[in-house]
């Protein structure tokens, strides 16, 4: 190797800070990405921190963000209608007379009219029954008793029976009533308060058969019986005991059902709010599923961590991906590392399209040693004085540029992709030229490629004349 020392590649090799820097700087793409990715990720953390104003499961369900499952609502319609029957029945328990009365001491009054009115007697039979569905009667009645209660309430108090006897006419099928008995009954608890009651029903009952006497042909109206006893109803005991069951089948029913569900509280909600139309007055004022507004200055920071978080990733990856590449990286490594002479610092890289790259290049140019033209490489191989050379490490991206390095007079160069070691034949023809020059590609050729290259060179006592830097 021209009487010179060992090559002093084996020595470790120092990092270039400034050529680390260029390298990252070329990666200005991903680095945008990287930024880009930090600002959402500050964003997102800016959300996940924004404190949340608790929602209430009614809230939830007023705000639309939550729905009861469609088999849900099922159970919750007929749950909701058990309870809405329950809730009917223990206020009929509740306001109800009779249920309200002791069954085995119930003032009975009743009035029997004994009518006959030839073949208007079942009309006005019927007539005379229905004064108990009359709306100021029962007023009448309600003031009578002085409570404040429904008048369906009263009316259950009354009850009125037709006794009818009927005869043929002419022998034929047709049925006429000539008279009947009309039986009035009123039961309750307190004895003056029925007889009351009774008197007030005689007096409408009487007042209407005098108006009947115009329009009808009444031959006969009278009382035939008129009394009130304490008895023990057990009518009354039936209807209260019907009631009871009632009541309790219901709320069994609507328990069972609402025991599927409201240990949810959200179903619960629901179920509240549609099925039992809960008063929502107060909850619909509240600013549902809002959030606590983040200051500026809380997002700022957020987006800066979380772009310093993002560019630290990526800056990581990238220094670690160029430490670990063993490529030759500068001039200055080939001429630290090596024993070699640097023959010329070439460009063949095509010309930036892109602003920014061009500005990279420019400034990565001022810190790098200047390239040399092909001109000043060919005046540097014929004068090196030697006839026969091998231009080994040769890639597809230089073999057209080198190939007008063949055009020097008196000099036969010898193109070889790739390494002598590489290529036994390429190996084989370099034996019998005078020397080698080596050409790396910054950021491609890799040290061991080159270590390997100058061992074989040494062995086969093939002249290594000196390296060509490529930037490509």
């Amino acid at each position: 190797m021209s009487g010179s020392k060992d090559c002093l590649y084996e020595t470790e090799r120092e990092i270039n800070l400034i050529d680390m820097v260029f390298y990252l700087f070329r990666h200005w793409r991903s680095l945008t990405a990287a930024v880009l990715t930090g600002v959402l990720l500050g964003g997102g953390i800016c959300v996940f921190k924004a404190e949340v104003v608790e929602m209430t499961p009614e809230q939830a369900v007023l705000a639309g963000t939550y729905e009861a499952p469609p088999e849900t609502q099922i159970r919750m319609s007929q749950g909701s209608l058990y309870r809405r029957l329950y809730e009917k029945q223990a206020e009929y328990l509740r306001e109800s007379f009779i249920m309200q009365m002791d069954a085995n001491r119930v003032y009975t009054g009743t009035v029997e009219y004994y009518l006959s009115a030839g073949n208007d007697t079942r009309l006005l039979s019927e007539k005379l029954k229905n004064i108990l569905n009359d709306h100021e009667l029962i007023l009448e009645l309600r003031d009578i008793i002085g409570v404040e209660k429904e008048l369906q309430y009263i009316q259950e108090l009354l009850g009125c029976q037709i006794e009818t006897n009927d005869s043929a006419v002419d022998g034929e099928i047709q049925e006429t009533h000539k008279d009947a008995v009309i039986t009035y009954r009123v039961s309750f608890g307190d004895k003056n308060v029925c007889d009351a009651i009774l008197q007030a029903i005689e007096r409408r009952v009487e007042f209407l058969a005098d108006e009947y006497q115009a329009d009808y042909e009444v031959s006969r109206f009278e009382i035939i019986n008129d009394g009130i006893e304490l008895t023990a109803d057990q009518n009354i005991k039936t209807m209260q005991k019907t009631g009871v069951d009632n009541a309790n089948a219901y709320i069994t029913n609507y328990v069972r059902l609402e025991n599927e569900f409201s240990a949810n509280l959200w179903d619960w909600a629901y179920y509240n709010i549609f099925y039992l139309e809960m008063d929502t007055t107060g909850i619909e004022d509240y600013n549902v599923g809002s959030k606590v507004p983040v200051s500026l200055k809380s997002i700022l920071k957020w987006i800066i961590i979380g772009i310093v978080l993002t560019l630290g990733v990526w800056g990581g990856c990238l220094v670690i991906k160029y430490l670990l590449n063993k490529s030759v990286k500068t001039t200055e490594e080939l001429k630290e590392m090596y024993e070699i002479p640097l023959l010329a610092n070439i460009t063949f890289s095509e010309p930036e399209k892109n602003r920014v790259d061009r500005m990279l290049k420019a400034w990565l140019v001022k810190h790098r040693m200047s390239t040399d033209s092909l001109n000043y490489v060919k005046m540097m191989i014929a004068s090196l004085g030697i006839k026969k050379i091998a231009v080994s490490g040769v890639s597809e991206n230089t073999g057209k540029q080198f190939g007008e390095l063949l055009e020097i007079e008196d000099v036969e160069l010898n193109l070889v992709n790739g390494f002598l070691h590489q290529n036994s034949e390429s190996l084989r023809a370099a034996l019998d030229l005078d020397g080698e020059i080596l050409v790396v590609e910054k950021g491609k050729t890799l040290h061991q490629e080159i270590k390997r290259e100058l061992d074989v060179c040494r062995i086969q006592n093939i002249k290594v004349l000196g390296f060509i830097a490529v930037e490509v």
